[in-house]
């Protein structure tokens, strides 16, 4: 897809596709950091935070909460929360980056290099590393290489680090298991119910107090907008199943660009590294050098590669493995270290090599030169490139032929559909925000939708990414408040409830009031009302009678035998209750549950204590916000 783009970069259709990132991102709030502003949003102990990086983060997020049907649309105060919250998260995760370099925990070139070389996802079918895989993947998520390793760089570091500082929490049996006892404690309770129905015959809502509540909660009785479309998507992905070519026509393709086809020059060597810090001075230099000339005599004395690295090199992921690389394309590791490479034939040495990481020592084992995959091969490939490419290049016929169609007030939508073999998606009647999920657009996208008459489609094609839509308005029914005597009844059974849970209240405290009265023994009118609940734990509570968090709490805080002082409201009405037994956890309880409740409470205090520690880091931190707002207020529409 990037190669696409970049082959395109002077046609309608890339002129299409940025536009529609654009519009994306404005309908998303990602790419809506002030134009005004400073393309550094914020500093970090001097270490700037770029608009730009912070861009890709917010439409990631973005992404994931769309996919999982988080969200829908955001005002801009949500998206302007959402992205300080973004924002908040790439200060704590550079502080955190800075503080691990700063201990030593930070991730090697090398380590680097080998797990992007061990992930699955980029190895081709060989089961081998293939650089074209990893661009490809990479492009799919629309990451550059630099913003994927920085990311897995940090991910690794955070980690490192959250284990450095962790290491000095413990837990003892004794605290894991009173933990135990606490979390898995059962409870039941005697309680006296007073519920809602009981009372709600003696309400009876005044007229006026019907209006008054209308009046004052219009919003409850508002209707949403609604919509009933079809529409069409002109994407490439839409329109490239459709498009045939002949086998000479690919390989011509393939022809012109087979470079976009190489398998880059592999090698696989060993090497002795003597490590030198950034910044080292003269004397260190001297001495890594030194350190490196006596390991390369060794060899040319005749000692063995493995013995001399195992001796001498500061790689601790290849010293006990004679030096050994895994296979490494051409680029992937020091520019200095791969010239020698380069320069060596198999089963060579080279001299002492001052590499970024010191000096070092190579010996080349096996080298691959570069070539390129053919074409039966990628022959797939192709095909997916060349339908590509002819469809953006379709997408600019298309846009003028549809732009003169609605300039002619006769945009034919049901002949474009045919004409280029798609069928329009049909919703049916939805609010707006539903309908716009179901469309995956922003819901002002579709606030034209009440300007034109049922049948006709809107005057503007919407944008999407990878192409536009047109739509076609079925029907539209404006927002508006119900009418009084639609919600009337409803009204009065809220009035009502709402009266009889006070009525009920008021009932259970008197009742706590006479209980408390007689030394907490239970008056003989209220026998009749006393249950018993079975055992119940703090997940679940009473369920009976709805879970309420409040009751919860107080259930398995009360002291036992006692009636509460004060009642509490239900779904159901009013409740007054007293502990009647506590249960704690046995010993075949603890010996099923305990090792993995200690794990999971051991990890959560570790949690607590290096969030304390990143908040410490935080406070002591330079930290400077360059912007007070990051997205600039949307248009009304």
């Amino acid at each position: 897809m990037l190669d696409v783009i970049r082959r395109k970069s002077r046609s309608l259709g890339v002129k299409i596709i940025f536009g529609l990132i654009i519009i994306v991102f404005v309908f998303w709030g990602a790419s809506g950091v002030n134009t005004n502003s400073p393309t550094t949003l914020a500093r970090v102990n001097g270490v700037p935070i770029n608009a730009a990086d912070f861009d890709f983060e917010f439409q990631r997020t973005l992404g994931m909460l769309s996919a999982n049907q988080s969200i829908s649309a955001l005002t801009d105060e949500q998206r302007e929360a959402l992205g300080q919250m973004q924002l908040e998260q790439m200060i704590l995760q550079e502080l955190i980056r800075q503080e691990a370099e700063k201990l030593g925990l930070g991730l090697s070139d090398i380590e680097l290099s080998i797990i992007v070389n061990q992930t699955p996802d980029f190895h081709g079918p060989d089961g081998k590393f293939d650089p074209e895989v990893y661009k490809n993947t990479l492009a799919r998520s629309r990451m550059t290489r630099g913003m994927f390793e920085r990311r897995i760089s940090n991910e690794i570091m955070i980690g490192r680090l959250e284990g450095y500082v962790a290491a000095a929490v413990d837990l003892t049996p004794e605290a894991a298991r009173q933990g135990f006892d606490f979390q898995f404690e059962r409870r039941s309770v005697d309680y006296l119910m007073f519920p809602l129905e009981e009372y709600a015959a003696q309400v009876i809502p005044k007229e006026a107090e019907i209006v008054e509540y209308y009046e004052g909660n219009n919003d409850m009785f508002a209707v949403a907008a609604q919509g009933d479309v079809d529409y069409l998507i002109f994407t490439p992905e839409t329109l490239a199943p459709g498009l045939s070519f002949s086998e000479q026509e690919l390989r011509d393709y393939y022809d012109a660009r087979l470079n976009d086809f190489e398998i880059p020059a592999r090698y696989q060597a060993r090497r002795i590294l003597i490590a030198v810090p950034a910044g080292a001075d003269e004397a260190r230099l001297a001495a890594a050098k030194e350190k490196a000339e006596q390991a390369l005599t060794e060899l040319v004395s005749g000692k063995s590669f493995a013995a001399v690295a195992k001796s001498y090199s500061d790689d601790t992921h290849t010293k006990d493995n004679g030096g050994r690389l895994d296979w490494l394309n051409i680029g992937q590791a020091d520019p200095d270290f791969e010239a020698e490479i380069q320069a060596l034939k198999p089963g060579e040495t080279s001299p002492v090599v001052r590499t970024a990481l010191g000096f070092e020592i190579a010996r080349l084992e096996e080298f691959v030169p570069a070539s390129h995959r053919s074409f039966a091969a990628v022959r797939d490939e192709v095909l997916a490139f060349k339908r590509e490419d002819e469809a953006y290049r379709g997408l600019d016929d298309i846009m003028s032929e549809m732009e003169d169609a609605l300039v002619a007030k006769k945009p034919a939508f049901a002949e474009l559909g045919a004409k280029y073999g798609l069928s329009p998606a049909k919703t049916g009647l939805l609010d707006l925000d539903v309908l716009a999920g179901r469309m995956g657009l922003n819901v002002a996208a579709l606030s034209g939708l009440g300007n034109v008459q049922a049948g006709e489609t809107l005057p503007v094609p919407v944008e999407v990414p990878g192409g536009f839509m047109l739509i076609k308005v079925n029907a539209f029914l404006p927002s508006h408040v119900q009418p009084l005597d639609e919600v009337k009844e409803e009204i009065a059974n809220i009035l009502r409830e709402r009266d009889a849970l006070a009525l009920a209240m008021q009932a259970a405290d008197e009742a706590a009031q006479e209980i408390s009265a007689a030394a907490g023994g239970l008056p003989a009118k209220y026998q009749d009302r006393l249950q018993h609940s079975a055992l119940v734990d703090r997940f679940t509570g009473l369920a009976a009678l709805g879970f309420s968090p409040i009751l919860t709490q107080s259930v398995f805080a009360a002291a036992p035998g006692e009636w509460e002082k004060h009642a509490y409201s239900t779904e159901t009405g009013a409740v007054l209750i007293k502990v009647a037994t506590v249960v704690a956890p046995g010993e075949s309880e603890w010996q099923q549950m305990g090792d993995m409740f200690t794990a999971q409470l051991l990890n959560n205090r570790k949690r607590q204590y290096f969030n304390a520690y990143v908040s410490q880091l935080y406070r002591n931190a330079e930290v400077e916000k360059l912007v007070d707002k990051l997205f600039r207020p949307r248009a009304a529409s």
